[in-house]
Order: C-alpha cells, then sequence, then structure tokens
C-alpha cells in the first residue's frame, strides 16, 4: 500500500463503515467542511483511497459523480486498527438509492446547524435495547442523554405498522424524538395519527416534508434542540 493515512482518510474509512457509502458532495460537507476547496480536496484523498484499493466506487447515476465505498482492503485496514467491520458490500442498491443517500442529506442539514454526532443503522442494531427489525434510518445525539431516531419514509406503509415502529422507538427509552421526514403528505398524515394513539406525552414526534426540511432545517432542528432543553412550546 503506497499510501500513508492521514486523519481524514481514516474518518472517509470509518463513515463507509458505518454509512455503507458516500459521494463526493456529501463527503466535502461532513467531513472536509472546515477546508475552503473541500469538493476537491475530498475528491483527492477519495482517488487515492481508491488507487490504493481501500474502497471501491461507481458512477452515480443521477448526477454522474462517483459514490465510494469500503472494499476488502479496506475493511482489513480498519480490522487491523481495531474497528468492528461490517459485511462487504459487493455493490450499491440503486433501487433504495433516493432513500439511502437522503438520509446523509438530512445529516449535512443538521451538521450545518451545530450537530454532528450520528450513528448509523449498522450502529443502532449493535444496541441489545433495540428490536432487531425496529431500527430508526438514523440516530442524532442532540446532547450526551438526548438522542433522536430519524425515518425517512418514501413510501406509503399501513397505520398500524407505523404505530408498532413508533411503540417499539418508545419502549427502547432510547429516544426522545422521531423526526418523520416523508416524501408524501399523506405518508405524514398516517405517522401523525398513528403517533396520537400514544400515550406517553415524553416521547415527541415531529413530522417535515423533505422539501420543507431542506428549505427550512434550521427553524426544524431548532424545534428538536428546543424539546431538548424541556421547552415542548414548539
Amino acid at each position: 500500500m503506497s499510501i500513508v493515512i492521514t486523519k481524514r482518510d481514516y474518518e472517509l474509512l470509518r463513515f463507509f463503515n458505518d454509512f455503507k457509502f458516500g459521494k463526493i458532495t456529501t463527503l466535502s460537507e461532513l467531513l472536509f467542511v472546515d477546508k475552503l476547496d473541500k469538493f476537491n480536496l475530498a475528491r483527492r484523498r477519495l482517488k487515492k483511497l481508491f488507487d490504493n484499493d481501500l474502497v471501491q466506487r461507481c458512477r452515480c447515476f443521477e448526477s454522474g459523480q462517483y459514490v465510494y465505498w469500503l472494499s476488502l482492503e479496506g475493511i482489513n485496514y480498519l480490522k487491523s486498527k481495531g474497528i468492528k467491520t461490517y459485511k462487504l458490500l459487493n455493490k450499491l442498491s440503486w433501487g433504495t438509492w433516493e432513500h439511502d443517500d437522503f438520509i446523509q442529506t438530512v445529516m449535512i442539514e443538521f451538521k450545518k446547524n451545530g450537530i454532528e454526532r450520528f450513528l448509523s443503522e449498522r450502529q443502532l442494531l449493535n444496541n441489545s435495547k433495540l428490536d432487531f427489525n425496529i431500527v430508526p434510518d438514523l440516530g442524532v445525539s442532540i446532547s450526551d442523554d438526548y438522542m433522536v431516531a430519524v425515518e425517512v419514509e418514501k413510501n406509503r406503509k399501513t397505520k398500524r405498522r407505523i404505530r408498532r415502529k413508533l411503540e417499539k422507538l418508545n419502549s427502547a427509552k432510547i429516544f426522545k424524538i422521531v423526526l418523520y421526514i416523508t416524501f408524501d403528505r399523506n405518508i405524514a398524515d398516517n405517522v401523525e395519527s398513528s403517533y396520537a394513539c400514544l400515550s406517553d406525552p415524553s416521547f415527541h414526534l415531529i413530522t417535515a416534508d423533505r422539501n420543507i426540511l431542506l428549505n427550512n432545517s434550521e427553524k426544524i432542528i431548532s424545534s428538536i434542540i428546543k424539546l431538548s432543553e424541556g421547552d415542548s412550546k414548539i
């Protein structure tokens, strides 16, 4: 391996391990945000990792930019550093791409608002308090003892299924808020009516259309922070 792994390289490899993949624009916003030429810096470091067989890549069918994820060599490198690794991805799942990619967009919006501690679905699956089949898309740490569950819902689900998920997330006593980001107003209506059946006033729900989140993330995340500080009037 003809590369000296920098701190930023290590962060990229850890990101792929936890969040499966990343495209250059996303990674530049999450891991190179302190750099002036963040896109080109991210592009160059990713190319280095690819040239040294630590990551795989392919062209995104939407934007044409490269999407990167760990190679077997990259997984073995992390194992050598004592990091718990996950199953090797041989290829990306384009069938779930819009959903999976949007989760990382949500991370960017939180980071813009000063919140940058995240737990991936892979990491949450290792939490013994969570039902293996009921894990949110993303966990967001507002503080050491305040966690938000993020659900990105692209397709309609039955109220019964949504209510079961909300009940399971509540019973785990890990999450104080569920942020449901929906692609359709009817989905949000189902979520809100399912939540109304719960009886725990300390467990909060916020729903947001994906476009509203992107255009007004500051207001939505401010509401989440207020709830975490004990202000129920949002």
